[in-house]
């Protein structure tokens, strides 16, 4: 219970980080906010800490408050994806969508993955009268989450077969569509770990290789899917 640690230990800043974070997502926002500027206060380099004060802002309506937040965070790391979000979700509030649009494309286009950008910036477009745009993140956000509830139930059947080949390369699939291309390697090295010369795992790996330009790890695994040997320059 964050609150009772923070109770029992005032300068326990981790705890009060967990609360403010739960308070502002259970709507709690004037509570979160007090906890978020003691936070701000002590930790004045804290990013997390600072958003979540933004947050709060934007949550109670005072959108300038929020806005200049954003901008002096933006303004000490223009590429922050998180703060580029909500400094998109903050103009879309204050009935600026061209400016919200312009903060969500930076957003995704530095993190095209990010659900959240994804659907803000529909939202923004839409709201802009850019309804054909808007159709398209629409229809990615729709994409996300068809695959994300589709990667829950590969990982409920692997609880029962857990060495289920065919079942591990779609979850490292989808892994490397949606943009956690770290997650979904760590998978198929699991499967070559176990299965060396497994061919679909080899042709999963030649793809995604090819697909970001490594073309010599592209080749030494098309050769691998073709003929099932694992030579020791494979990844």
């Amino acid at each position: 219970d964050y609150g009772r640690a923070v109770e029992l230990d005032p300068e326990f800043d981790e705890a009060r980080g967990h609360l403010a974070e739960h308070l502002l997502e259970t709507g709690r926002s004037q509570e979160a906010l007090a906890h978020f500027q003691r936070l701000t206060t002590a930790h004045p380099g804290d990013v997390r800490a600072a958003l979540g004060l933004a947050r709060c802002w934007d949550r109670l309506g005072e959108f300038g408050r929020a806005r200049n937040l954003l901008d002096r965070l933006l303004t000490v790391d223009p590429g922050h994806v998180p703060t580029m979000v909500e400094r998109g979700r903050v103009a879309l509030h204050m009935n600026t969508p061209a400016e919200a649009v312009r903060w969500l494309r930076k957003a995704v286009a530095a993190s095209p993955y990010e659900r959240g950008a994804n659907y803000l910036l529909f939202q923004c477009l839409q709201q802009d009268g850019k309804l054909e745009e808007a159709k398209i993140y629409l229809q990615k956000v729709q994409q996300f989450d068809a695959e994300f509830h589709r990667l829950e139930e590969v990982r409920e059947k692997l609880l029962v077969k857990p060495w289920d080949l065919a079942l591990r390369l779609e979850a490292a699939q989808i892994m490397l569509h949606n943009g956690q291309a770290k997650e979904g390697l760590n998978w198929l090295d699991g499967i070559l770990r176990d299965a060396p010369g497994h061919r679909p795992t080899h042709q999963a790996l030649a793809d995604y290789y090819a697909e970001t330009g490594d073309t010599t790890r592209a080749a030494q695994h098309r050769l691998l899917a073709q003929n099932g040997s694992d030579p020791s320059s494979s990844r």
